[in-house]
């Protein structure tokens, strides 16, 4: 078994125990269609986002299923739909149309104030914005960055995680302990997960 896939196990034993609610509207892992969904995207998905989207069928949109941060997951689904929706808004829009893509500013974790083929949404906020990997080249690929439908990839000064891993690895105790993760403090409400911004 991966790092990943252990972490998220870990995870639903501490929804299950802690916010029942949730963990019951988790819904299971379907069939993934990787090949569609890189032509939608236009390029490959990374092998731990190919992992990530194997291990659970998203939240359904529903706001009693924030297992993210603040946000609903996405199934591959959802993700490739909503990322390529944000995608055709954005198509033009820069800070900077020309800049070489051999530039820094052209690397993962850098904020260019558009979305690149290489973003991927993997949880909603229910607003316009919400949580995406940056699979673009360099020390920082894999990333998890907020998107905002303002801000652009400058939502947040930080990315939220170095990776789907340190996230998913950092929730179970951040919800049993009800300390902060990636700029939010979860809480219990009737056997939901809530998110509060940490302070």
């Amino acid at each position: 078994m991966d790092d990943l896939t252990r972490a998220w196990r870990t995870y639903l034993d501490v929804l299950a125990e802690v916010v029942p609610v949730t963990r019951a509207a988790l819904l299971p892992a379907g069939v993934l269609d990787v090949e569609d969904a890189q032509q939608q995207l236009k390029g490959p998905l990374l092998p731990e986002l190919v992992t990530w989207f194997g291990l659970h069928g998203g939240s359904g949109y529903t706001f009693n299923c924030t297992v993210l941060p603040f946000c609903m997951a996405l199934d591959l689904r959802g993700a490739v739909s909503d990322s390529v929706m944000i995608r055709d808004i954005w198509a033009g829009i820069s800070a900077d149309d020309d800049v070489d893509p051999g530039d820094e500013s052209q690397l993962a974790g850098s904020v260019v104030y558009t979305w690149p083929n290489e973003y991927l949404l993997i949880g909603a906020d229910g607003g316009g914005g919400g949580l995406f990997v940056d699979q673009r080249p360099g020390p920082l690929q894999g990333c998890v960055r907020w998107w905002d439908k303002v801000e652009a990839d400058n939502a947040a000064e930080d990315v939220a995680a170095a990776s789907l891993l340190h996230l998913i690895a950092g929730l179970a105790p951040a919800v049993r302990n009800r300390t902060p993760i990636a700029g939010w403090v979860p809480s219990v409400v009737d056997g939901a997960l809530d998110w509060d911004v940490a302070q």
